[in-house]
């Protein structure tokens, strides 16, 4: 990540030659220690790449991301295109693709959206290729290819972030049976993972397919409380108009009962 800002960069690499060097002169004067040594020093330029990392991650989600966490996607894409637009290595290239498809589907501007996903061609970004395949699939109704994907994301080998995964491909498989109309047991699963949230933007998406679920169950009343905090706190996503058009329906349902 800190390969995204020059000054971050160049802090990083100051302080791995800084640690380099630093070892260096403690082997040259301690040299009964230098095993231990040469490990102390390994270990502190991990924790350098780690801390300019995590700093850069942190300015990141503060500049970029949390824009679109909060619903605000005009901003985010301006954001984006402020920090990560001119960036011309293929890893910035791939996040910036990424980035931009998620923007493009939360938009509901599909055609967008799987234009930079088709762009995206790094091993680092694989999984928000594919998570942003499914999406793309789920969202124009193409039960067949989202059930590709998914397979090939459970299939894929495990990592660090193997439970994150994993809890990104259950919320798709939800999704993918609101499409299929497969309402049996959702909207314990769907509230389970409205719990579950971490951005407001997948609380939104989320009780938009809760709401869905709750009107085909004939739960009105309940329907109404999740869609009411998706139009409110949807800000300029297509789930707000999502829901918009099933309080409609829910005062249809009313008008003729």
């Amino acid at each position: 990540m800190f390969s995204i800002y020059k000054s971050h960069t160049v802090a990083g690499i100051i302080g791995c030659i800084a640690v380099m060097l630093a070892g260096g002169f403690a082997v040259w004067f301690f040299r009964d220690y230098d095993f231990f040594i040469i490990l102390g020093t390994i270990g502190v330029l991990f924790f350098v790449v780690a801390l300019v990392s995590m700093l850069s991650e942190h300015k990141f989600k503060k500049e970029v991301r949390d824009f679109i966490d909060d619903c605000h996607i005009d901003e985010y894409l301006e954001a984006c295109r402020k920090v990560l637009g001119r960036k011309r290595g293929k890893e910035a290239k791939a996040l910036y693709n990424v980035c931009l498809s998620k923007a493009y589907l939360a938009k509901g501007e599909f055609a967008q959206a799987l234009a930079h996903l088709k762009k995206i061609h790094s091993r680092k970004q694989r999984y928000d290729h594919y998570l942003g395949l499914a999406d793309y699939h789920i969202a124009t109704g193409s039960i067949g290819e989202a059930t590709k994907v998914l397979k090939i994301l459970k299939e894929m080998p495990g990592s660090v972030f193997r439970q994150d995964l994993d809890d990104e491909i259950k919320a798709r498989e939800l999704d993918l049976r609101v499409l299929k109309g497969d309402f049996d047991g959702l909207e314990e699963g769907l509230t389970d993972q409205i719990m579950k949230s971490k951005t407001v933007l997948e609380r939104v998406a989320r009780s938009v397919s809760l709401g869905r679920v709750l009107v085909a169950a004939g739960k009105e009343e309940q329907a109404l409380k999740v869609l009411r905090f998706a139009v409110n706190n949807g800000g300029d996503t297509c789930y707000v108009e999502q829901a918009r058009n099933l309080l409609d329906d829910i005062s249809y349902l009313e008008e003729i009962s």
